[in-house]
């Protein structure tokens, strides 16, 4: 695969596509030397960028997450999606073992920064623990 297809498929995962043809184009793709290393920065600011703008979008709609314990659930549903998804590509081949890592553990930290803000804010809420169990029954589950 070549490097302008590398970055249109990356163009279109960061705009939002969670295209299984697309990750599976990615994961398939051959390691080509020649290209590898401008791929790897586009691959990390993808998933960060992704990342990021699931955080805004999550941030943004607080009042409506806390007024609705369902909306709240499929948001947290949304969420581990996403991060499952960007996990995903942050095994491709063409990532070395300490990029992978790095990423992987961006992800964890952050993840765990949002559960954290979104518990401490059910809790000051709702004192009936509905939004907390919530919270906690959806919390990302990270295998070591």
């Amino acid at each position: 695969m070549d490097y302008q297809t590398w970055l249109n498929i990356i163009d279109k995962i960061k705009s939002g596509n969670n295209s299984e043809e697309l990750l599976n184009t990615l994961k398939n793709a051959p390691i080509n030397n020649n290209i590898n290393e401008l791929i790897i920065p586009k691959i990390e600011e993808l998933i960060k960028t992704r990342f990021e703008k699931r955080i805004i979008t999550i941030t943004n709609d607080l009042d409506n997450i806390f007024n609705d314990s369902n909306y709240l659930d499929l948001i947290l549903v949304n969420l581990k999606k996403e991060i499952t998804f960007l996990l995903e590509i942050c095994n491709l081949k063409q990532l070395d073992e300490d990029t992978k890592n790095n990423l992987k553990l961006y992800l964890v930290n952050k993840t765990e920064q949002v559960y954290d803000i979104l518990l401490k804010e059910a809790k000051r809420i709702d004192y009936t623990g509905i939004y907390e169990m919530t919270i906690k029954n959806n919390k990302m589950k990270w295998s070591k």
